[in-house]
């Protein structure tokens, strides 16, 4: 909702199918309505009334004015308030013109009609039509007949029925409301997010029961997964042999040690398996804040085979969706 100073009255007309006016209207102003006009009007609801006073038309740009209304009000025993208000309005053509007055914080539409003068009838609150006169000093204004076009307007809440254009949205304040409205789009993407809690995984050197035993049992690292769909972890070798170092002099490294001598799990006591280049499923899931899983190792040795060196083996895990 526009933001509208406090004490400030705004109104904001848009009918649906295009501007509402009368067959002649449109363009430059066919008069000029500037200067004062003595006012009057009947009032039948909700209590009736006389209003007389003067019509201050004190700006004028092209067909819109604006000015101030100053009168009084005397209903049917004789009471007699003052009446002021703020108005703005258009001329439609030589012989009509419509305001808006705003008295306290009653919005009356007004409809002037040329004949013979501008009148004046506020149709929201049961005025008849009243006679709006220029005073002697101004210039008269044409006195041809036209045919008028008639908008209709609806009152809600007490005040009228304002239709906000666009995205704008404007209403007499502090009591007028007002509603506009904007559609929000977006795209939502796939996320996910693979967290390891080691970025290296020492094993346990083999000592003699480790070789007659042929594997030595290790824990390995864990996964945490983050996913807003479904998701599924990959377990793979980056090469099909450890690399080897020698570290005696005299004794070579095992060259040739397989990928698959290393072997993993998800379950400490769970079946394992070698791990290869083309890896294999380790463990998949739905959308999830935060899913972990622990991996254990065992890597095989030989007597025979596994000569004394610095060995290594880069494990990729891959996490995809699904």
């Amino acid at each position: 909702m526009n933001r509208i100073a406090r004490g400030a009255w705004v109104l904001a007309l848009t009918l649906e199918g295009g501007a509402c006016q009368s067959p002649t209207s449109g363009g430059p102003a066919p008069v000029s309505v500037m200067g004062q006009w003595s006012y009057s009007a009947t009032q039948t609801s909700p209590v009736a009334a006389t209003l007389t006073g003067t019509l201050t038309i004190a700006q004028q740009s092209g067909p819109n004015f604006g000015g101030s209304l100053d009168a009084t009000q005397q209903d049917a025993m004789g009471n007699v308030i003052h009446v002021s208000g703020v108005i703005s309005g258009q001329v439609l053509n030589p012989s009509a013109l419509e305001f808006s007055v705003f008295v306290g914080l009653a919005g009356r539409q007004h409809l002037g009609l040329g004949a013979g003068d501008l009148g004046g009838a506020d149709r929201r609150r049961g005025d008849q039509l009243g006679v709006v006169r220029r005073r002697p000093e101004e210039r008269a204004v044409s006195r041809s007949r036209a045919a008028v076009g008639v908008c209709a307007l609806v009152a809600a809440g007490g005040m009228l029925s304002v239709r906000a254009a666009a995205q704008t949205c404007s209403a007499p304040v502090p009591a007028g409301t007002c509603t506009a409205s904007t559609t929000t789009t977006m795209t939502v993407g796939t996320v996910l997010q693979l967290a390891l809690t080691a970025s290296a995984t020492p094993l346990t050197p083999p000592a003699t029961a480790d070789y007659d035993a042929g594997s030595v049992p290790d824990n390995g690292p864990a996964t945490t997964v983050k996913s807003n769909r479904s998701w599924t972890v990959h377990i793979a070798a980056a090469a099909a042999t450890w690399t080897a170092a020698n570290t005696q002099p005299g004794v070579a490294a095992r060259p040739n040690k397989p990928a698959g001598d290393l072997q993993w799990s998800t379950s400490v006591a769970g079946s394992f398996a070698g791990i290869t280049v083309g890896g294999a499923t380790a463990v998949a899931g739905v959308a999830t804040a935060g899913t972990t899983t622990n991996f254990y190792f065992h890597t095989l040795y030989s007597w025979s085979l596994d000569t004394p060196g610095a060995y290594a083996l880069a494990v990729v895990f891959t996490l995809t969706a699904p």
